[in-house]
């Protein structure tokens, strides 16, 4: 009985680009039905793909979503190994190509449209806004105390270690299309509060923090395992960024 070759980077990145035949495809896709993180990786590939090809259509909408888009793929091409071995295919180029145009900065992290991030960054956003709403009603008090181990044992949500100096000022479950959710006003010390939003989730996120505008508000979201994470404030992008990278790295493992 024939024995699939090892699946590599090679073969991700093949599989993405649609240059794989009938047989590896099939066994690509049963090595992704057992790494449900590699397959998490490549869904949002193929989805940045898709949203590239529409664009060659001309059928994308607006300049800010190209870039976005165009940013995304790019750094999951970055990811795959085979691109420093082979030449990029016409889709790769294609994504280069579009981000000179632009003038996307790719070494930091992207603001992207909020129409295109997984779904619970909407409710991560919402959930921010109820807080801010809360905090200023006497007669909804805060909840500043935080179990931990008692979150996990009953929802099964795990939430990142915080950095020190940040203040826990409120913590509420939410409810989701997910399943419960775990909202928490934070004071990292600047008297700029901010929500650190979790949801046990297969989401498609990134694993590092990519952001998106929703109305006022800026939202990091990022995958960690089987935790969808999304913080969110009345902030500069870049700033949120970079917070969230920090906390990104520091609970990553």
């Amino acid at each position: 009985m024939h024995k699939p070759d090892p699946i590599g980077e090679i073969d991700l990145a093949a599989y993405v680009d649609d240059q794989l035949d009938a047989e590896r495809r099939v066994e690509v896709e049963a090595w992704l039905a057992a790494n449900p993180q590699a397959a998490a990786n490549v869904m949002a590939d193929l989805r940045a793909r898709d949203a590239l090809r529409l664009l060659a259509a001309d059928r994308a909408p607006v300049p800010g979503r190209l870039a976005a888009v165009a940013g995304r793929l790019d750094r999951a091409l970055s990811r795959r190994a085979m691109w420093s071995l082979a030449p990029r295919t016409a889709l790769a180029a294609s994504a280069v190509a579009l981000v000179s145009l632009l003038g996307v900065e790719l070494a930091g992290g992207l603001t992207s449209p909020a129409e295109a991030a997984p779904r619970y960054v909407a409710e991560a956003a919402m959930a921010h806004r109820v807080a801010l709403v809360r905090a200023g009603m006497a007669s909804q008090p805060e909840v500043a105390t935080l179990d931990a181990a008692e979150m996990q044992r009953v929802t099964g949500l795990v939430m990142p270690k915080l950095p020190a100096g940040w203040r826990v000022l409120d913590a509420q479950l939410f409810p989701s299309d997910d399943g419960p959710s775990l909202q928490m006003t934070v004071d990292r010390g600047d008297g700029e509060p901010v929500s650190l939003f979790a949801v046990r989730a297969r989401t498609g996120a990134p694993e590092n923090p990519l952001v998106v505008r929703d109305g006022k508000e800026a939202v990091a979201y990022w995958q960690e395992g089987e935790m969808a994470l999304a913080l969110t404030g009345d902030e500069p992008e870049a700033e949120l960024d970079a917070v969230a990278g920090a906390l990104a790295r520091s609970t990553a493992g």
